[in-house]
């Protein structure tokens, strides 16, 4: 109950309500969060033509809601990550920003609680303090401590290349080009199908391009045509030797790239190969080729 009169005071004390103030905050707040998404819906519902094309009503609604949910629940611990770098760049501390992994790659339960193991924790005694001490808080709360507590599955299943495939496959989170692709795309799963049964053929080694003319030929016929220093051709030419002495093994990845990459080192293996000049370990044999 709301106290008028206290001490020696003989005038009112009235009290103050910070209700409209309060609400235009959460009004504005889920306003910008959320309008978006719901006028880019609205303007698809009203362009019905467009609408078949990217999966239909239902699945664009149900797409919209779970990108909803998956944004509320990333969001605390993108703000804890950006808090961090601030307090980095602040402190004079180099924050970095390293390559990102853009293959198909599921984050394993050892890289996913090591990368959020402080955000658990972080959810679970902000939980724990809230609804101990200030439980009327507690419910407020819980969009952001939903976020943090469930960190760890969050990142394993979103880069989950399955689930990817099997939402692709209900028709949600798609562009028109993924709905219905067009001439373009299909001839590009076609050629790629295509490298796909000779990348089979080499049986997937760098060694077997040289093997297989007709694998070397498609190899050649895919590099672009570049001009080499005389530096580099001796560079080429030293590893056409290392690898004849000392076999492939010898060679790193990008040495193997840099000789895979060059036509006439290729036609120079390849001639090798069709002589019977083979290098396996140290020693020179007749067969199939391995570089």
């Amino acid at each position: 109950m709301p106290v008028y009169f206290s001490g020696d005071n003989w005038y009112p004390v009235w009290p103050e309500s910070y209700t409209v103030e309060m609400t235009t905050v959460l009004l504005v707040t889920l306003g910008m969060l959320f309008l978006p998404k719901a006028m880019g819906l609205l303007l698809l519902v009203l362009q019905w033509r467009k609408l078949k094309s990217y999966g239909g009503l239902i699945r664009v609604s149900l797409s919209v809601v779970l990108e909803t949910v998956f944004t509320t629940l990333i969001a605390p611990v993108l703000m804890i990550y950006q808090s961090k770098f601030v307090l980095a760049i602040l402190s004079r501390r180099s924050v970095g920003w390293p390559s990102q992994q853009r293959g198909d790659h599921r984050l394993g339960f050892s890289e996913a609680v090591a990368a959020h193991y402080g955000h658990t924790a972080v959810g679970i005694s902000a939980g724990w303090l809230s609804y101990s001490y200030v439980p009327d808080f507690f419910l407020w709360l819980t969009p952001v401590l939903a976020g943090l507590v469930l960190s760890v599955p969050v990142s394993m299943y979103s880069s989950s290349t399955h689930l990817g495939r099997c939402l692709k496959r209900w028709g949600l989170f798609l562009t028109p080009e993924e709905y219905d692709p067009p001439r373009v795309l299909r001839l590009l799963e076609e050629n790629l199908e295509t490298v796909d049964f000779w990348s089979r053929r080499a049986g997937g080694r760098a060694e077997d391009v040289v093997a297989d003319a007709a694998v070397m030929a498609l190899h050649q016929g895919l590099l672009p045509q570049r001009p080499l220093r005389k530096r580099q051709r001796y560079q080429l030419r030293a590893l056409t030797y290392q690898l004849l002495e000392d076999g492939s093994e010898s060679l790193s990845l990008q040495e193997k790239r840099a000789v895979l990459s060059d036509p006439e080192t290729l036609l120079r293996l390849h001639t090798l190969a069709a002589s019977g000049t083979v290098v396996t370990g140290q020693a020179t044999t007749d067969g199939p080729v391995s570089h």
